[in-house]
């Protein structure tokens, strides 16, 4: 966990990077936590272990720059929490989720915090509690995969969908990202008054005047330094 942690430091005050793709080493993305450590930790070793864990799916999920997860094989238990811990999700054809605690004693309770917003309740609950296996496809129905491919063409994939937003200026991906997660944890009526002025703020960025001009133009922006400059810095919440 801590390797992903400090990773996602990195990245955070890295202005070269916008986007980060993730991938599983081997046949599979993630199956979880290794139980033969988790049976012979004892006490607050235990606590430590899962601690690190929660501070692995935060790291992910309010790093500052847009995540893909490329899930191929099996994605199960702690490692269903990690793929969907990023913003979006591409899965080959042989990919499974599953949050399969459930089966060894346990219980999948960081994905039961992920996934009712996503799939509903119900649906949540079937996976949560009967420790089912859905298939990438069945995830792509229900919305948290974002698109399926044949397993040879899983990075292509992954690299075509951050190539679309890489044309699009660094300040408004970070602004944009920051906005996504901050509203979804207000109520309407403020997230709307925030949402609005970080439309107001990036207008008024030389790179969302050159964004306009370039469109007017029909021609290709050219982005100056301003994230650079800024340091990435959002725009204070109004």
């Amino acid at each position: 966990f801590l390797e992903i942690n400090d990773l996602m430091e990195e990245m955070n005050v890295d202005d070269d990077v916008r986007v980060l793709i993730f991938r599983g080493a081997g046949d599979h993305f993630c199956m979880g936590g290794d139980l033969t450590e988790i049976v012979e930790n004892q006490g607050i070793e235990t606590t430590r272990f899962f601690n690190g864990l929660s501070r692995m799916y935060k790291a992910i999920k309010y790093c500052r720059k847009i995540t893909i997860a490329a899930v191929h094989g099996t994605c199960s238990a702690g490692g269903f929490g990690v793929a969907l811990s990023h913003d979006m999700i591409v899965a080959s054809e042989d990919a499974k989720f599953g949050a399969t605690a459930i089966g060894v004693g346990m219980f999948c309770a960081n994905t039961a915090v992920m996934l009712p917003p996503i799939v509903g309740d119900k649906r949540a609950f079937e996976i949560q509690f009967t420790g089912g296996v859905v298939s990438a496809a069945e995830a792509e129905r229900w919305g948290f995969v974002n698109r399926v491919v044949p397993r040879e063409k899983l990075m292509d994939a992954a690299f075509e969908l951050a190539e679309k937003m890489l044309v699009y200026t660094p300040l408004g991906l970070d602004i944009g990202k920051r906005s996504w997660l901050m509203t979804h944890d207000m109520p309407y009526g403020k997230a709307i008054d925030h949402a609005i002025g970080q439309i107001a703020y990036l207008a008024n960025t030389e790179d969302g005047k050159e964004a306009m001009r370039a469109f007017l133009a029909k021609r290709k922006p050219v982005w100056g330094d301003e994230w650079q400059r800024r340091g990435g810095r959002i725009s204070p919440s109004r």
